[in-house]
């Protein structure tokens, strides 16, 4: 069934398969219903139907189906974000997100980075993605070191570390962050340096 599968896609099976009889009904207050992430993934679901309707309803058409992603999966968990840009992916939706996440520069091409500079000016400048990438994986790794010499040493947590791998950067967050694993990183330093994975 369409619904089925698009709730899927939008990481919301769970949400389709408890409500499913329950979408028509009238007077329910579905932001006190779905958490923020799963309203985000609502929108994704929504995204996709619209997509997929105006495929079918243009297919002579060369415009393509384009979207504005304004901050759309800030309140997810990685995994559903990872999910939908995936799906849009798959989809070949043009689309162009406004977020603070380092997660979803691996599904652009290109980066459209501010920052400020020394006087306090707005700048921009257009990065490649995967460049950009690599980049705030580095930084990310280089934080948590310099982040674990403050903190006072926790055996419980150095044990989970060392059994889900963080000592390297082929782990989770640099896998979601890059979409890459078994790359070499250069942190930004003059020295020639590559990090492990």
């Amino acid at each position: 069934e369409l619904m089925e599968r698009l709730f899927t896609d939008a990481n919301l099976l769970d949400v389709w398969e408890a409500r499913r009889d329950e979408l028509d009904t009238p007077g329910i207050l579905w932001d006190d219903v779905l958490s923020l992430g799963e309203q985000q993934r609502l929108q994704f679901c929504r995204l996709f139907w619209h997509a997929e309707w105006y495929s079918r309803h243009h297919e002579d058409s060369d415009d393509g189906f384009f979207a504005v992603l304004d901050e759309s999966s800030a309140s997810m968990d990685t995994s559903s974000e990872l999910k939908v840009y995936k799906a849009c992916r798959e989809r070949n939706l043009g689309y162009l997100s406004v977020a603070h996440r380092p997660t979803v520069i691996q599904f652009h091409n290109k980066i459209l980075h501010f920052t400020f500079d020394k006087d306090r000016e707005l700048c921009c400048r257009l990065r490649d993605a995967a460049e950009m990438a690599l980049e705030s994986a580095a930084q990310i790794h280089n934080e948590g070191l310099q982040n674990e010499e403050w903190r006072p040493q926790n055996t419980r947590r150095a044990m989970s570390k060392t059994r889900r791998g963080v000592g390297g950067l082929c782990n989770q967050s640099f896998s979601s962050l890059t979409g890459l694993c078994n790359t070499p990183v250069h942190d930004g330093n003059d020295e020639d340096d590559e990090f492990e994975m």
